[in-house]
């Protein structure tokens, strides 16, 4: 199995001058997911009477899909908030990145020094290199989710709410006016409504998206490298073990935080100087149509669908960047696989 590209071998201003292309094109390309979904949560909200809603139009994707684009809004009503999610998910990605590539590398690397002492705690329990892979993997992510939300909240907060105003307008209010009016009204806090709810979410869920990828990569190279015809198809290798990798960290990240995900969203999309309190959206939820899962859980299948495809094309877009991002090596190690530079860490 060769070893994987470490971030202190990276190009870091050419890894990021084209990542921030493939990560604009991919957001653009699965932005109506999410704004079917943040529509499925926050359903009520844009109603008179919540007992009105049907739970078709709440659970279903495709109805929504239909809804959206047969309004007067159109296709544009499946892109809406688009422009601020660009404007602020590129550098919160970029902060992201760089905290979790960085995290990542210094945690394995103290674990696996750790581990090379006989008295060591990981070796008294006989702690694999895939718990360790794991481990370093799910603390790092955990990091780096905690630390984009600076950037992500404010952009949740102002395209959410461009999201959910009725599709009988053709335009949603502007970005400007919607950042006067809030900040008007509920002062610069109002920008970051939800943001110890996203801190309390993106923890967990950045945690077990990393966890379990990291767990599962581990697992399957060691499965793939021991079988017989595994170096007959070492595409196919990758990309099985890249898929199945990505769609069980998405299944786990997305079981654990969609409620959460649900109450952070009604919590966001609500207006006014008096916020709900997350124990009253909780209840509200369990009151709506007698169904107390289906409603912590709306807007299930489009999020699961949009960490699917996000996890699986970013990740395996994030890895071949690596790859092409990679300084060259000094000709000594021509022939071996470089270590990493354990200087920057150390440093």
């Amino acid at each position: 199995m060769k070893k994987p590209i470490e971030w202190s071998e990276i190009d870091q201003t050419r890894f990021y001058t084209i990542g921030t292309g493939v990560y604009s094109v991919l957001t653009a390309m699965l932005h109506p997911l999410s704004v079917v979904k943040i529509r499925q949560q926050s359903l009520h909200q844009s109603r008179s009477n919540a007992s009105e809603m049907t739970k078709h139009a709440a659970h279903q994707s495709s109805s929504s899909f239909r809804n959206i684009i047969q309004s007067r809004a159109g296709v544009y009503g499946l892109f809406r908030g688009l422009p601020v999610v660009l404007t602020c998910a590129v550098p919160a990605r970029a902060v992201y990145i760089g905290t979790l590539e960085t995290s990542r590398e210094y945690i394995a690397q103290l674990l696996k020094r750790e581990k090379d002492h006989q008295s060591s705690i990981l070796n008294t329990f006989h702690i694999s290199d895939s718990i360790i892979a794991s481990a370093s993997s799910g603390l790092a992510g955990g990091i780096a989710a905690v630390s984009a939300q600076v950037l992500i909240v404010p952009m949740d907060v102002i395209s959410q709410r461009q999201i959910v105003q009725c599709l009988d307008e053709e335009h949603a209010i502007g970005v400007r006016e919607l950042v006067r009016d809030i900040t008007r009204v509920e002062g610069l806090r109002g920008l970051y409504r939800g943001f110890a709810l996203s801190l309390f979410g993106s923890l967990p869920g950045g945690a077990a998206w990393w966890a379990t990828y990291g767990g599962c990569q581990h697992e399957l190279h060691s499965l793939f490298d021991n079988a017989p015809s595994a170096a007959n198809y070492p595409n196919l290798q990758w990309f099985s073990i890249h898929l199945f990798s990505c769609v069980s960290a998405a299944i786990a990240s997305a079981t654990l935080t969609q409620p959460l995900d649900v109450i952070k969203t009604r919590l966001q999309v609500a207006s006014g100087t008096s916020s709900p309190s997350f124990e009253k959206i909780a209840l509200d939820l369990m009151r709506e149509n007698g169904n107390v899962m289906s409603n912590l859980y709306r807007g299930y299948l489009p999020r699961i669908t949009h960490i699917s495809l996000w996890g699986t094309v970013l990740s395996g877009a994030y890895e071949y960047l690596k790859y092409i991002s990679r300084v060259e090596q000094p000709a000594a190690s021509v022939g071996t696989h470089a270590a990493p530079v354990k200087g920057l860490m150390a440093a």
